[in-house]
């Protein structure tokens, strides 16, 4: 009936799941997925096999040869749905990290927050072009960033993100967003002819 509450109940065990990008919402491929709960709280634990993320509003295109695991938590606060999982890693040729998020979605047209601790292991910088969220940054900055990572590798690094998600790269001073890293062998490009 119109205006209440959704419930639901589920169960359901997913193999080699692939979705198609549309509208926000991102395509993957390679899911596998466990997952049951109602609409008060519930458990899904995801697993990607060499599989491929595509999201043509963030990225230039497909990132593929993607591994992933971790376990996803939901429940109802109120009004507000609330997503958290302590532990996800992720594997890439080119990247490997860890992290633990919270995203809560409360009613009506209000931006998702988002509070994300991730920790990169190691990266090859090379990496960058292909992940830029190029959805939400200006051509100019895109631009610097496509030529400024010539080559070189992350040791260590670190990433904060608190914040709307529909804000974000947080121009109004909306939230945060950190990212650190230890590098080597890396050339930066900071103009052309500068390296």
């Amino acid at each position: 009936r119109a205006g209440a509450e959704p419930r639901f109940a589920i169960s359901a065990d997913l193999a080699r799941l692939s979705t198609h990008a549309t509208g926000r919402w991102p395509g993957v491929s390679g899911l596998s997925a466990a997952l049951s709960g109602t609409d008060q709280r519930g458990r899904v634990s995801l697993a990607v096999r060499k599989g491929s993320v595509e999201w043509p509003r963030w990225l230039r295109g497909p990132v593929r040869d993607v591994d992933a695991n971790g376990q996803v938590d939901w429940s109802r606060n109120e009004r507000a749905w609330v997503f958290r999982s302590p532990a996800v890693e992720l594997r890439h040729p080119q990247v490997r990290a860890r992290g633990a998020f919270e995203l809560t979605a409360g009613p009506g047209g209000d931006s998702p927050r988002l509070a994300l601790d991730a920790r990169v292991e190691e990266a090859d910088v090379g990496i960058v072009r292909q992940v830029l969220p190029i959805g939400r940054l200006e051509p100019r900055s895109i631009a610097w960033l496509d030529g400024a990572f010539v080559q070189g590798r992350v040791t260590r690094g670190e990433v904060t993100y608190r914040g709307p998600v529909r804000r974000f790269p947080f121009r109004g001073g909306e939230g945060e967003f950190l990212a650190v890293a230890d590098v080597a062998g890396t050339t930066i490009d900071y103009f052309p002819g500068f390296a």
